[in-house]
C-alpha cells in the first residue's frame, strides 16, 4: 500500500472533489454502471460533449490511462487514487477545438497530477507542445497558490496525455524540444538550457478495431473511442460499424446502458451530419 501523502501536497480542489464524490451518493445522472458523470450537453460542441461525458467517470478515465500510458509508468499509478480535479487549463480561444481533464493520482506512493488533452481538430497542432508547456505550469501555479509556496514543495509530477482523433495521424512533433533550431540547440552550452517536454499520444487513426478490442476497456469507452475514431470517415464508419453491434447491443441490455448507447448515436448522427454539409458545401 502507497505512502499516505500530506494533504498539502494535493491539489485542494482535487480534495474537495473527492470529499464530494464521498458525500453525495447520488449524483442526477448516470453511466451503465451507476457511475457518476458529466451530463451530456446539447450538441454545440459534440467531440467536447462525447470526450468528458465518458472519460469524466473515473474508471472510465482509468481504463483508457493504463492501455495508453507506458507500461512502467502505469504499474507505479495507484489507480484507486485517481481523482477528476474540476477547472479546465486550455486557451479560451481553443476551446472549440480542444478539451482537457485533469486528474490526482499517487505514484510511486506520491502526488502527481495526470492531464489528459483531447485535441479535436481534424489536423494535428504544430504547436502541441508549447501549448501543453502553457498549461502544464498553469496547472503547477494554481498548485502553488493553493497550497502555498513552503508547502507546493517539491512540485507534484503532471504527466501530460494527448487524445488525438484526426483522420490524418499525428505528424507534427511530440516534444518541446523538436519546435527549436536543431542546429542552434546543438551548440555547445545552448542545449542544456533548452525547456524540454513530451507527452504520451493516443493516435486513434492508427488504432485498429482488434487493438481497440485487445485494451478491453469496458463498452462505453471502447465505442466512445471507436466514434471519435470513425465518424468523420462515412465509409471508415460504416465498414467497422458490423465489428460493434455485439457490443453495442451489450450495453443496450445493461442497466441505464440505453442512454449511453444514445449519446453516442447522438455524436455520431450530429459530426456525421456536419461532416455531410461541409462536403457539398
Amino acid at each position: 500500500m502507497p505512502a499516505v501523502c500530506r494533504p498539502a501536497l494535493v491539489h485542494a480542489s482535487c480534495l474537495e472533489a473527492a470529499q464530494e464524490k464521498a458525500d453525495n451518493s447520488a449524483a442526477p445522472r448516470s453511466d451503465h454502471q451507476g457511475h457518476h458523470a458529466i451530463p451530456m450537453t446539447e450538441p454545440n460542441q459534440p467531440h467536447d460533449a462525447l470526450f468528458k461525458k465518458t472519460f469524466s467517470v473515473v474508471e472510465h478515465a482509468a481504463a483508457e490511462l493504463r492501455a495508453v500510458l507506458p507500461a512502467a509508468l502505469a504499474a507505479r499509478v495507484d489507480f484507486s487514487t485517481l481523482t477528476l480535479c474540476p477547472g479546465s487549463y486550455i486557451d479560451e480561444v481553443l476551446s472549440g477545438s480542444q478539451s482537457d481533464l485533469l486528474f490526482s493520482a499517487q505514484i510511486s506512493g506520491k502526488p502527481a497530477f495526470i492531464y489528459v488533452l483531447f485535441e479535436h481538430q481534424s489536423t494535428p497542432d504544430k504547436l502541441m507542445p508549447l501549448r501543453l508547456l502553457s498549461y502544464v505550469v498553469r496547472i503547477l501555479v494554481r498548485h502553488t497558490e493553493e497550497t502555498g509556496s513552503v508547502d507546493a514543495l517539491p512540485l507534484p509530477v503532471v504527466i501530460p496525455v494527448v487524445l488525438h482523433h484526426g483522420e490524418s495521424g499525428w505528424s507534427v512533433a511530440s516534444r518541446l524540444e523538436d519546435l527549436f533550431d536543431r542546429q542552434l540547440i546543438a551548440e555547445a552550452g545552448i542545449e542544456e538550457l533548452i525547456p524540454r517536454l513530451s507527452f504520451v499520444l493516443d493516435d486513434l487513426s492508427s488504432v485498429t478495431d482488434e487493438e481497440l478490442e485487445r485494451r478491453a476497456l469496458g463498452l462505453v469507452p471502447t465505442l466512445t473511442l471507436w466514434a471519435l475514431r470513425d465518424v468523420r470517415n462515412p465509409v471508415r464508419l460504416a465498414e467497422s460499424l458490423w465489428r460493434w453491434v455485439g457490443a453495442m447491443a451489450e450495453l443496450g441490455r445493461a442497466p441505464n446502458g440505453r442512454e449511453a448507447l444514445w449519446t453516442i448515436f447522438r455524436y455520431i448522427a450530429v459530426v456525421a451530419d456536419r461532416s455531410a454539409a461541409t462536403s457539398f458545401s
